[in-house]
């Protein structure tokens, strides 16, 4: 049984990564082409960490954005012009909450952990990431939002000292523990 469940939570998480990367993935500069001349509600899931704070820096200096931030079991620090609303996208609802009126929504959300919960118990980010994906996606839909930016991580691309593109993924070469969470 064990190795059902493990077979159909990979076969989820490559039909949804597949799905990301054909109708989904957006470059940053076409999303700062988008929001260049015109007032844009952004969505920013969840921003608390290193990167998703750096993006509030960049848009909130402008006045054409009104940022609208989530966040779920880390508290955030304050930021002047951003408004905060706790959520856990695990659930549909919420998704469809905090989406509602939005034109733009980053999706920087995922359960991440060590390596060592990576190699031993893989389950931990497939299961939470494609539901609070899937809900996201699902809600996205429903409430007519325009643009969708999913970031990737790098564990599905090879080693490189140049710059990786999309096209250099190979499923069959991802380091089978990290399978998974790729």
């Amino acid at each position: 049984p064990r190795d059902h469940v493990t077979r159909q939570i990979f076969e989820i998480n490559l039909l949804f990564w597949v799905f990301n990367f054909i109708y989904l993935k957006f470059e940053l500069s076409y999303l700062l082409y988008i929001l260049k001349n015109n007032e844009k509600k952004i969505l920013i899931c969840v921003a608390t960490g290193f990167i998703e704070r750096n993006f509030i820096n960049k848009f909130k200096l402008n006045k054409k954005y009104k940022i609208i931030a989530v966040y779920n079991n880390k508290k955030p620090i304050p930021i002047k012009n951003v408004s905060w609303i706790k959520a856990d996208l695990r659930k549909y609802k919420n998704c469809m909450r905090v989406t509602k009126g939005i034109e733009i929504v980053l999706q920087f959300a995922a359960t991440t952990s060590g390596s060592n919960i990576i190699l031993n118990k893989p389950y931990v980010h497939v299961t939470d990431n494609a539901v609070m994906n899937s809900y996201l996606l699902k809600s996205i839909f429903h409430n007519k939002i325009k643009h969708f930016v999913f970031t990737s991580c790098t564990v599905m691309y090879p080693n490189s000292k140049t710059k990786c593109k999309e096209n250099m993924v190979d499923e069959n070469k991802i380091y089978i523990p990290y399978f998974g969470a790729a």
